[in-house]
């Protein structure tokens, strides 16, 4: 629930200082990646969508200063981000579907490679493209 700050039956008595600051709100949801592009197809500003914790994140900020994460479970690696961020929906615009897809395909011939490390890598249009790690 949202509140506003009232005082003697009108707005009022707001704290000082900048609502929302380090303040953040997580909601747990069926396809944060289907949110991602509603609200972006309705012009409202998003970070580019990324998987952390086993889960695709999408990031936004309300016009309080609120940060509010969408997110969705998926078996999509960490660190994967959404490559085509402005398609809302698009010709060639990957799904939620097909983002994992794409991704557990690379993850397929990764470890066919013998590859076992992480790696980052962009979903889109395309051949997935690992970004290279650190030797020691």
């Amino acid at each position: 629930m949202l509140q506003e700050y009232w005082r003697d039956g009108r707005p009022g008595g707001a704290p000082q200082g900048t609502l929302g600051a380090g303040v953040s709100v997580c909601f747990m949801c069926a396809d944060a990646l289907a949110i991602y592009h509603d609200v972006t197809s309705r012009g409202i500003q998003a970070e580019r969508p990324f998987v952390g914790n086993g889960l695709w994140d999408v990031a936004l900020q309300d016009p309080d200063g609120y940060h509010l994460h969408f997110e969705s479970p998926t078996d999509v690696p960490e660190d994967t981000v959404l490559l085509n961020v402005d398609c809302a929906h698009e010709e060639g615009c990957l799904t939620a579907e097909d983002a994992e897809s794409l991704a557990a395909a690379h993850a397929r011939l990764r470890h066919a490679d013998g590859d076992e490390g992480s790696s980052a890598m962009d979903v889109g249009r395309g051949a997935p493209s690992p970004i290279p790690q650190p030797t020691t």
